[in-house]
């Protein structure tokens, strides 16, 4: 057996599990509910186009990410290995890092009015309030750490620890189910507007639903002949399927 086919290789169960039961968690709907009033007036106009990264070619919360997490993970590093010297340093990355989340926010709101799948909407909706939450407690990290360093120190512990799952969920929209994918913005006309139409996060290329089925793009065609996946027409000349039809396949498949 060939240990390098990509068949052989899974996510551990109880992981698999826990991702199943918040995207099917019902429950969550509510959460997502006041998530999408919030971001709302975010999405709209000017603000919503910059927001989602139109601009830069891509999604910009991905990017935005990478700026509070810096700050608080070398926060951390401090607080480990910089003794007294990295007191007043690791305080002021604490401090960076909450100033940073906040335009992150701001975009990650503004992606989530992008997501119309009802099970990556709940993860989303968790994935924010999570991350409200670890901005909470670094937040409280930060006006601990002058009058009680080590209580200050603890609450970032605990911020980092949520951040990482958090940041799971996040990666799992990303990479995992495709949302907020795609190029934006990148080809234009003569008259400055998009010739390319953007895919939505319901649907996914030939060549991404073969990297989900781990299977040859010349057998998602041939599925698509017999009926078992739904061609949905033309995006920039290539043909898109449903996302939900290509997991199915994925679960039955293994």
């Amino acid at each position: 057996m060939d240990p390098f086919q990509p068949n052989e290789v899974v996510a551990p169960a109880w992981l698999r599990r826990g991702v199943a039961r918040l995207e099917g968690a019902v429950a969550a709907d509510r959460v997502a509910e006041v998530v999408d009033k919030a971001a709302r007036p975010l999405s709209e106009g000017r603000a919503g186009q910059v927001l989602r990264g139109e601009w830069l070619g891509h999604a910009l919360h991905p990017v935005l990410t990478d700026l509070p997490l810096g700050c608080w993970l070398g926060a951390g590093l401090l607080d480990l290995v910089g003794g007294r010297r990295g007191v007043r340093p690791a305080h002021r990355l604490v401090a960076l890092g909450l100033v940073a989340a906040v335009p992150t926010a701001l975009a990650g709101l503004a992606e989530m009015r992008t997501i119309r799948d009802e099970r990556y909407r709940r993860v989303a909706a968790v994935h924010a309030v999570g991350n409200t939450a670890v901005v909470g407690l670094y937040l409280r990290s930060w006006t601990r750490r002058r009058r009680s360093p080590l209580g200050g120190i603890m609450w970032g512990l605990a911020g980092g620890v949520l951040a990482w799952v958090t940041g799971y969920l996040g990666g799992h929209l990303s990479f995992g189910r495709g949302v907020g994918v795609g190029s934006r913005g990148l080809d234009t006309g003569a008259a400055g507007t998009s010739t390319v139409s953007s895919p939505t996060d319901d649907e996914v290329s030939v060549v991404e639903a073969a990297r989900l089925l781990t299977v040859p793009p010349e057998q998602v065609a041939a599925m698509v002949e017999e009926g078992l996946l739904t061609a949905e027409g033309a995006g920039a000349g290539e043909m898109r399927l449903r996302r939900s039809e290509v997991m199915a396949a994925r679960q039955l498949g293994g």
